[in-house]
């Protein structure tokens, strides 16, 4: 089993994201939460047409998927091609212990 964890600009896009997913089998469930992020990102360029960086603060939403090792990578694709991020966090997660009828409830559910 593995878990797909990803932001996204709002709880919008998260559910819209879960939802794709889940219709697909890619996923069993999903977990979204609000978040604050600090991060450094791109800013304007100056007069001199320089390429900076700023620290940036944003309320996101965190989506983090149930999947199974064999679709992880094609829900990572799917996730990639619906995000409105230009640099999307799209992280695959193990996971290392799961009660048995969690996976299987896990493996019934997806494709």
């Amino acid at each position: 089993m593995k878990l797909l964890y990803t932001t996204t600009k709002d709880k919008q896009e998260a559910k819209g994201i879960a939802k794709e997913l889940l219709k697909e089998k890619l996923i069993a469930c999903a977990n979204i939460h609000e978040i604050e992020s600090v991060y450094e990102w791109k800013a304007e360029k100056d007069n001199n047409e320089q390429a900076k960086t700023e620290i940036k603060e944003e309320t996101e939403a965190v989506l983090i998927a149930k999947t199974t090792d064999d679709l992880v990578y094609e829900a990572m694709e799917k996730v990639k091609s619906m995000h409105n991020y230009e640099c999307p966090c799209i992280l695959i997660l193990p996971v290392e212990t799961a009660n048995k009828e969690y996976v299987e409830w896990v493996n019934s559910v997806v494709k």
